[in-house]
């Protein structure tokens, strides 16, 4: 791993099985990316918390080869709190500084926690205004926020608007994504963003991954879920520079 400071060496140090490998995935990656459901949820982003912006875009172009590009400023702030990379098919990785733009919540503790970069949490898609996920969320045995507007400037000036939707009222909470519908803003991020890593295999891993399932398969969520000793993430990429692991 050359091409690291030792400050950043220290902080992959927790990232567990983040680095460079070899062979391959297997099967069972991740869901498509095409829209021929626009109300089934599909991968839109991994979220990579980094207790520092910068520091944080140095290693993933240490590790995977590509420089990711700035996403812009969120309204209030005259710093970039996320850059990007695109992961193909659709999705993409956010590498995302929470100190930016967040005084409290649960990414903010995770990154604060041991100093170190840890997938945070991951985003899925909708086309439909939520509309299928709000009619499955009660099925689930959960409770669904109400969508709520955002938007950001990107670095070239286009501004882009979406809605997120959060859902909670379980016992794995933490382990379940969020949604998002980008009301037709163009271009997505996966379209312009640096290209050259490809998403191999995403997974949740959680000890009762039995439950975890059964809420995925309550919203139509097709994701693997694995057993483990404790909640976590794990993305599988294809590089330039071979197949990395990033764990959190």
């Amino acid at each position: 791993m050359a091409g690291f400071t030792r400050r950043e060496m220290n902080l992959l140090i927790g990232l567990g099985l983040a680095g460079l490998a070899t062979g391959t995935f297997g099967k069972g990656a991740f869901a498509s990316n095409g829209m021929k459901n626009p109300g089934k949820p599909v991968i839109d982003h991994i979220v990579w918390g980094v207790p520092e912006l910068e520091e944080g875009r140095r290693m993933f172009e240490s590790l995977t080869g590509v420089a990711s590009v700035s996403g812009g400023r969120s309204p209030g702030n005259t710093v970039s709190h996320n850059a990007l990379a695109s992961l193909g098919n659709g999705a993409y990785f956010e590498i995302f500084c929470p100190s930016v733009v967040m005084k409290s919540g649960p990414w903010l503790d995770l990154v604060r926690a041991d100093g170190k970069p840890k997938i945070v949490s991951f985003c899925l898609r909708v086309e439909d205004g939520f509309k299928g996920l709000q009619q499955n969320i009660p099925g689930a045995g959960l409770k669904g926020s109400e969508p709520r507007a955002m938007g950001r400037v990107r670095p070239d000036g286009v501004e882009l608007k979406w809605k997120l939707l959060n859902i909670s009222g379980s016992k794995v909470d933490n382990s379940l994504p969020f949604f998002i519908d980008w009301l037709g803003s163009r271009p997505h991020p996966s379209e312009d963003s640096p290209a050259g890593v490809l998403l191999k295999r995403f997974e949740v891993v959680h000890p009762d991954a039995a439950e975890v399932k059964r809420v995925f398969d309550a919203l139509e969520i097709d994701i693997p879920v694995v057993a483990g000793d404790k909640p976590s993430f794990a993305a599988y990429l294809e590089t330039p520079k071979g197949s990395v692991v990033l764990k959190g």
